[in-house]
């Protein structure tokens, strides 16, 4: 008998009534996925997963529904089978491998399946499927607007979970774990149509991090609706990861025997995959908090209002928690009202401010009657007041700016050489549409790049950083149709890199020579700078594509801007009599 089919017949023997195990322990993994059906991560987070297998990160999943629709705990099992072939194919392991068994986790039964020699962990909540418009009797929706208290697992052991279980209950998984990374789906609910159990494990995943209390990065994918958006996979993880999908939808779907894969995807499927639309939120940064012409400002006494920004104090994001620079945290009270208190870990005094701008409370919202499309609590402005407020698509979701404070000096920008400091590539140039190099040793210059790939990007554009985290150089720069990157890792092959500037230079104002790879952030990889106007914006790469654009400082008053450079941890715009740099993240 083949190895998978082994596995196959014993996913049957389970779903015919035969009782699991023990299961293992949840191990530490860098990686944390927590999604609401079991086809989510497959569709909306790749290629970044297959990524994370290939180098044996550790990658732990979290299915909070069944994704059983209408039907009981069988199709869900058919769907838990999936999911093993599929990541044994991702990560190139034996199929037959997993160990499953039941774990307690809040008190609660759930079920654990490891692949000790890949790293990799998939835990079933087994919550009951929503619906895609939250429909079903005991939908996430519904538990979220008190339409119903609590609700019983689609699973072989009880199980039973309030919305405050259920929140818990992830907090958990995330102690256990102790990921670098938490990836999760639709946040803010303001990209379009999704199904509502996606949205609501986007806001679950946030309320989750912030009981927590686990520094982790934080980056959510958008769901449907970004198949209306242009495609942006690269063919070799596409072919990796539809063939990933296509061998999860043969024990899913019954489109092949369990084990093998179906000879296609689905035409919505496909669409989908061909997209990664993810948001990120920063873990660190220190600067004024803007909406519109005004800053958030600390008024006397511990209140919270709104002010002048050339009055109003600098913030510090770290850890979750916002310190104002005259004292104290802010934190939420039961009203959604703001003050400034003595910083403590809590979730009333944790925020999350994502690369759109906006600024998530990790409070649980109340129940409301319509949290359809607004399900989590932002910071925003209330009759002139600064509050926590429901967000989202019906309601609106401010977009604030976190702009770091600039230094003047005089003088025009250095000149010189495109150099890249991180390795022996040495100083660099496009020649003939290729990335040639003078390396260290010998000082010749050759190409470095892949031939069927070449780096035909605008030769002032040229610039270097580590945008993929591995601390090697990676080169990227501007093209009539986007942004090109070529990474060492892929051995200088140039790929689109970053749907931020909506693949078209058109969207990136200014001269080609105008933009700088640099931290900004300070989360280990480059980001792609840019002048917009009379700032300075930046993209924050999230390992596989930059992160939608976002000011974060403004040029002084009259200052015209043409280039833009990287001074070690500095950013820095220059026009022909001054130069402008940022002092702190």
């Amino acid at each position: 008998m083949r190895a998978t089919e082994v596995a196959c017949l014993a996913a049957a023997l389970a779903a015919c009534g035969r009782a699991l195990p023990d299961g293992e322990p949840l191990a530490a993994s860098a990686e944390l996925a927590i999604v609401a059906h079991q086809d989510d991560d497959l569709l909306f987070m790749q290629p970044d997963l297959g990524d994370a297998l290939a180098r044996r990160d550790g990658v732990t999943t979290v299915y909070v529904t069944a994704g059983n629709g209408k039907k009981g705990v069988a199709q869900a099992e058919k769907r838990y089978a999936g999911l093993r072939e599929a990541y044994a194919r991702l990560a190139g392991v034996d199929p037959a491998a997993w160990r499953c068994g039941w774990i307690e986790l809040a008190g609660r039964a759930a079920e654990h399946c490891r692949h000790a020699a890949a790293g990799m962990s998939l835990v079933f909540l087994g919550y009951p499927d929503g619906g895609k418009d939250g429909e079903l009797p005991d939908s996430l929706l519904r538990l979220w607007n008190g339409a119903i208290a609590r609700a019983d697992a689609v699973a072989r052991r009880t199980a039973t979970y309030d919305r405050a279980a259920l929140i818990e209950t992830v907090a958990g998984v995330i102690r256990a774990v102790k990921p670098r990374r938490i990836r999760t789906l639709e946040v803010a609910s303001t990209h379009g149509r999704d199904h509502s159990d996606h949205m609501l494990v986007g806001a679950l995943a946030v309320l989750a991090a912030a009981a927590a209390d686990h520094d982790a990065e934080l980056v959510a994918y958008r769901g449907y609706a970004n198949d209306t958006e242009p495609a942006n996979a690269a063919p070799g993880p596409f072919e990796r990861s539809a063939r990933a999908l296509r061998h999860y939808a043969a024990c899913a779907d019954g489109c092949a025997p369990c084990g093998e894969a179906c000879a296609s995807l689905s035409v919505q499927h496909d669409a989908w995959l061909q997209r990664r639309y993810a948001i990120g939120m920063l873990r660190a940064r220190t600067g004024t908090l803007q909406l519109g012409a005004r800053c958030l400002a600390a008024a006397a006494g511990g209140g919270v209002a709104f002010a002048p920004c050339t009055a109003a104090p600098a913030w510090t994001l770290a850890a979750g928690a916002l310190a104002a620079s005259t004292g104290g945290c802010l934190e939420v009270q039961p009203s959604g009202e703001l003050r400034t208190t003595a910083c403590r870990r809590a979730p009333s005094q944790w925020f999350a401010l994502d690369d759109e701008g906006h600024v998530w409370s990790g409070v649980p919202p109340a129940a409301e009657a319509d949290l359809s499309y607004a399900h989590l609590g932002c910071l925003a402005d209330a009759g002139g007041r600064p509050r926590v407020v429901l967000c989202g698509a019906v309601r609106g979701a401010p977009a604030w700016m976190m702009l770091r404070p600039l230094e003047t000096r005089a003088g025009p920008a250095p000149g010189g050489p495109r150099v890249s400091d991180l390795s022996d590539l040495g100083a660099c140039e496009i020649r003939d549409g290729r990335l040639a190099c003078a390396r260290a040793a010998g000082g010749a210059v050759e190409p470095v790049d892949a031939a069927d790939a070449p780096l035909a990007v605008a030769a002032s554009s040229l610039v270097f950083g580590d945008v993929d985290g591995d601390r090697r150089p990676d080169a990227c720069g501007r093209t009539a149709a986007g942004i090109l990157c070529a990474t060492a890792a892929s051995g200088y092959r140039a790929a689109p890199w970053g749907y931020a500037f909506g693949g078209a230079v058109e969207r990136m104002p200014g001269d080609p020579a105008a933009v700088a790879l640099a931290d900004e952030d300070g989360d280990g990889r480059a980001d792609l700078c840019t002048l917009d106007g009379s700032a300075i914006a930046c993209a924050r790469s999230l390992g596989t594509g930059f992160a939608p654009r976002r000011r974060v400082a403004q040029l002084p008053e009259g200052m015209a801007a043409t280039s833009l450079f990287a001074d070690g941890a500095q950013l820095c715009a220059a026009d022909a009599t001054q130069i402008a740099c940022t002092r702190s993240r």
